[in-house]
């Protein structure tokens, strides 16, 4: 009966002992399960506050971006044997633009003929080398020269005749995108002057090639604030 009873204490002294070692576990468990919920907490404040900071930078690189613009052509009278046709192009945005490349062309079109918009530019010469156009600086583009005969004369200053020209840019700024400018004019004559009336314009966005050099990425002549012509 005696080794009874000790052999029934150490069971019960072992119970107990493991009872506590329970109760400890449990507590470290609820603990560690409340860490998690704390770090899994944090966690998603840092993600939102990482989301918050990507839209601002977002909005700040648009803000900042190189913007090109084309201002109205100018449009010498009809001479023979062409007619000089140019324009200023200027960077409306903060930044510069890098890799600005301009290609053009000059047709003739009836009145009554459609145009289909912008030309298939793919392996289209490029009118220039590519160039570094600086924030608020400007250059001057000569567009395609078109050969102009007695006859194509009389048709352009009767008006039976009009000149369509038009243009695409690409340049590439701090926002790591290849901004793509497509615009097109038609041209009318009154009294041997030309005046240029916009038919379309386009703006699209695509990754840009490779860079050689994150400051002047194709080894781009400067263009400051004075004409390049």
């Amino acid at each position: 009966m005696l080794l009874n009873l000790f052999l029934f204490m150490a069971v019960a002294v072992q119970a107990v002992i493991y009872w506590r070692q329970l109760r400890v576990m449990r507590k470290q468990a609820e603990s560690l399960n409340n860490q998690s919920e704390v770090m899994r907490a944090q966690l998603e404040a840092m993600k939102e506050q990482a989301t918050v900071m990507q839209r601002q930078l977002d909005a700040m690189a648009v803000t900042e971006r190189a913007y090109v613009v084309i201002e109205t052509p100018r449009i010498g009278p009809v001479e023979i044997p062409t007619i000089s046709i140019t324009a200023d192009v200027m960077n409306a945005g903060r930044t510069p633009a890098f890799n600005l490349t301009t290609k053009t062309q000059t047709q003739l079109f009836r009145p009554g003929d459609k145009l289909t918009g912008p030309t298939d530019w793919k392996g289209w010469p490029e009118d220039r080398p590519s160039n570094m156009l600086a924030a608020g600086a400007r250059m001057t583009i000569a567009f395609t020269p078109l050969d102009v005969t007695p006859e194509v004369a009389d048709f352009l200053i009767s008006g039976h005749t009009r000149v369509f020209i038009d243009a695409q840019f690409r340049y590439t700024d701090l926002t790591n995108k290849q901004h793509i400018l497509q615009i097109g004019y038609a041209i009318e004559f009154e009294d041997n002057e030309g005046y240029a009336v916009l038919l379309y314009e386009q703006r699209q966005e695509e990754q840009p090639p490779a860079k050689n050099d994150k400051h002047n990425p194709s080894g781009n002549t400067f263009l400051g604030q004075t004409s390049c012509f």
